[in-house]
């Protein structure tokens, strides 16, 4: 049995708590939002798909009190409406911290010490937002970071290769902003080097690195959110929470070393994040990464 708590059920929130009746994760699903009518109608519509569902989650709508002894609780609030689909995912940040903050005091006060996991943007600064706001080790506190970026970078490399995107390894890591890269010295397909393979097959890995760095501007730009595959990323790293499967995500956690919290590969468990991978970069990836970590260090000043 666990319990896992929602907390905002917009487009994200409410795509996130289907994903996971659908996959049966949750015994108890907690879901809050300050828009009563919303958050009713949309458990209403869970309910309604019970049957049909081949596990039973008790879903419900709840307090903060109800998440005292929650295992974990995802942070999906945010205020997507107020940004253009040309603006980064900074956009929103004026708007998130104040949210954040009280939602942190809230927790505080009824003395939650679960695993955080935040989808909130902008992703880093506001997992860092709430390391610091929260009395809970660093490694309880994680966002989903460039998980999402490694998946869309997999999707145009399998295009690229007409191979099917889980096929591919590697990631894309540093902040999920504008910053973010893809450390192609980690991606291979079949053993094989995807550096090797572009030279190969004559393809332009920047322009398969750009269109994964700006496929999510172009789902907002048709439909004014984006929402599923952010949901499912979230899911992955909850089904390793849940089942302590040690599964290497590139989530943004606390480096110790820079003192941020930014993307790379991790171990993740019941515990949290219970270790990180250093994947080899060569140099030019090394100053990526650099450049990525000075981005979000200059972009949390704001709250600071």
């Amino acid at each position: 049995m666990n319990k896992v708590g929602i907390i905002g059920v917009g487009n994200v929130g409410a795509t996130l708590a289907h994903v996971l009746m659908r996959q049966g994760l949750v015994s108890e699903l907690v879901l809050l939002d300050k828009k009563e009518d919303k958050l009713r109608s949309e458990i209403l519509d869970l309910k309604d798909a019970g049957s049909l569902f081949s596990t039973a989650t008790y879903v419900h709508a709840g307090n903060y009190e109800d998440l005292e002894d929650a295992d974990v609780i995802i942070s999906a609030l945010g205020h997507i409406d107020s940004i253009a689909a040309d603006e980064d995912r900074f956009g929103e940040m004026k708007l998130n911290i104040p949210e954040v903050k009280q939602v942190a005091k809230e927790l505080k006060r009824v003395g939650f010490d679960g695993n955080l996991l935040v989808i909130t943007n902008p992703c880093d600064a506001m997992t860092e937002l709430y390391y610091r706001e929260l009395d809970l080790p660093a490694w309880q506190i994680m966002g989903t970071g460039t998980l999402l970026d490694t998946s869309r970078m997999k999707h145009y490399v399998g295009e690229a290769l007409e191979v099917d995107p889980r096929c591919v390894s590697g990631y894309v890591i540093g902040e999920h902003g504008d910053s973010q890269f893809v450390a192609w010295s980690s991606v291979a397909i079949g053993g094989r080097s995807m550096v090797d393979l572009a030279k190969e097959h004559h393809l332009d890995l920047n322009e398969i690195e750009n269109q994964a760095r700006q496929s999510g501007y172009h789902v907002h730009a048709g439909k004014g959110y984006t929402n599923v595959a952010i949901a499912e990323a979230t899911a992955c790293i909850l089904e390793a929470l849940l089942n302590d499967s040690k599964a290497v995500l590139p989530v943004s956690h606390y480096d110790k070393m820079h003192d941020c919290y930014i993307s790379t590969p991790a171990f993740i468990g019941s515990n949290g994040v219970e270790g990180a991978t250093f994947i080899t970069l060569n140099a030019h990836e090394q100053e990526l990464l650099a450049t990525s970590i000075e981005e979000i260090k200059e972009k949390s000043k704001k709250f600071s």
